[in-house]
């Protein structure tokens, strides 16, 4: 929903990259000192408080497209849930797609998609405001709401909210 994530669909329908080849995100923050984070019982861990974000980008680019092998590798906190998990999908035709996620760890929050053609990369994979095509920077600022939010770039939230309403 967000304008940089649209311009990215846009650049792949477009083949501006080429076929494509990997893609790629990592998203991680030190978030251990937030309770919830590292508490079981309220679904805390890195993979669903952060890695679904990769996943759903790794679900955007691949389309309907469903992984033909997976692995994956993680760390268990001290409070049993996972820590930080990397992961690496194989889907049809040899194309790779990854992500690390982290609840201890600053990681550089990017994804990014290679082809045979060039580069596309996200920055700030949770509310996307600049991307970057085969070296040239565009940016998508962030509405300005006069309110103050929980996260950097939580006014981004907007998009989605109005494409609920739109489908209501």
């Amino acid at each position: 929903f967000f304008p940089a994530m649209e311009a990215l669909r846009e650049v792949l329908v477009q083949g501006t990259i080429g076929d494509l080849r990997v893609a790629r995100a990592e998203f991680g923050f030190d978030l251990s000192h937030i309770p919830r984070a590292t508490d079981w019982n309220q679904a805390g861990g890195g993979l669903l408080d952060l890695g679904i974000y990769c996943v759903q980008f790794l679900s955007m680019i691949f389309g309907a497209q469903k992984p033909e092998k997976i692995s994956a590798v993680g760390r268990i906190h001290e409070t049993g849930v996972d820590d930080t998990v990397s992961v690496l999908l194989q889907y049809p035709g040899g194309v790779h797609g990854s992500f690390t996620c982290s609840i201890s760890s600053n990681l550089p929050n990017t994804a990014y998609v290679s082809g045979t053609k060039g580069m596309a990369q996200i920055q700030k994979l949770w509310a996307p405001t600049e991307l970057v095509v085969n070296g040239e920077r565009k940016e998508f600022p962030p509405p300005v709401l006069g309110k103050d939010y929980n996260f950097v770039n939580g006014s981004c939230m907007l998009y989605e909210a109005n494409h609920v309403r739109e489908c209501l």
